[in-house]
């Protein structure tokens, strides 16, 4: 994979040939301009990504997007499809072996649905817009700009986590993402953009994430719910993430918010709860550390809402052993 440039990898920067080469989903076509891998078999393609525990997440977490597309009702072939992905959409980031095959089938040049390069943006200059929009600005094109940065270039997200924290906890943090208007509807699909480049920053540099997890902790614990939206989705990609590859420093974190005052107690254990619900079959090292389960223990005994959340905490994990 180190000599695959960022610009031809999926969203988290795995290659295409990192993805199983035959699934129930079909064989890859390759990474599309969302940065997901197209699964197909002759009826259906499937989006799916990989998960930092390697496995293969079907539905990636995005907004919008439907799980699969029915070639057999619109009558397009596996090649067509990538054909008229890269013309209705966007051109392909990569394509398998696979997928080459199936253009240069039709006739094709792989080259004419694949992007040429890396995206050329400013990053602060995105986010500085963002700050600033209207119901008048295009918010969905400097959000969309913001995410390509993010995949393009995940270091420059990780020299503005800052600011990009700070825009997200805003966006949730004053409604903006709720309700039935246009301009809702495009500050929620900001908010994913934005939570997406949240995660691909603790993919790059967990250490530099994990510095902001007071702030990630609070987005992600607004509420404790198992719902997969994508938005605290990716949010709990960046604690998976970091809780994997700083896991003192994490835990030791949350053990403080979960002795602390009950906003920032609850908080945490809904944080922890959508963690332990990802993982509820399995187990993750940060979910596991001894400090956080004593914590969550002894949270229990604590008055609601906080003792709630910790038995919601403590049953989930529960399903680990």
């Amino acid at each position: 994979m180190s000599d695959t440039p960022v610009f031809r990898r999926d969203k988290y920067g795995h290659a295409v040939d990192a993805y199983p080469a035959e699934t129930d989903h079909g064989r890859p076509l390759g990474i599309n301009v969302s940065g997901n891998v197209a699964y197909a078999t002759d009826d259906t393609v499937t989006l799916a990504v990989l998960g930092i525990d390697g496995s293969l997440r079907v539905p990636p977490p995005e907004r919008g997007l439907p799980s699969d597309f029915p070639l057999d009702e619109v009558e397009l072939t596996p090649g067509e499809y990538v054909l008229y992905i890269a013309d209705e959409a966007h051109p392909w980031r990569a394509l398998s072996e696979y997928g080459q095959r199936l253009v240069e089938e039709t006739s094709h040049d792989t080259g004419v649905v694949l992007t040429d390069g890396p995206v050329d943006a400013d990053l602060d200059s995105l986010l500085a817009s963002l700050d600033g929009a209207t119901a008048d600005d295009d918010v969905g094109e400097h959000s969309g700009m913001v995410r390509r940065v993010a995949m393009d270039h995940p270091e420059q997200v990780v020299d503005s986590l800052g600011t990009l924290i700070d825009l997200l906890a805003a966006h949730l943090g004053d409604g903006e993402t709720s309700g039935d208007s246009a301009e809702a509807w495009d500050r929620a699909a900001a908010a994913v953009d934005l939570a997406y480049a949240v995660s691909r920053a603790a993919r790059e540099d967990p250490a530099a994430v994990a510095a902001y997890l007071d702030g990630l902790v609070e987005m992600l614990g607004h509420e404790r719910t198992a719902a997969d939206q994508p938005t605290p989705r990716h949010l709990t990609d960046a604690l998976d993430a970091i809780g994997r590859a700083e896991t003192d420093e994490v835990a030791a974190a949350l053990v403080r918010a979960v002795e602390s005052d009950a906003d920032t107690a609850e908080a945490a254990l809904n944080a922890l709860y959508r963690l332990e619900h990802r993982y509820s079959a399995g187990e993750h090292p940060l979910c596991e550390a001894p400090a956080v389960r004593d914590a969550v223990d002894d949270a229990t005994d604590r008055e609601d809402p906080v003792g709630e959340a910790a038995l919601d905490v403590g049953m989930i994990h529960g399903f680990h052993e």
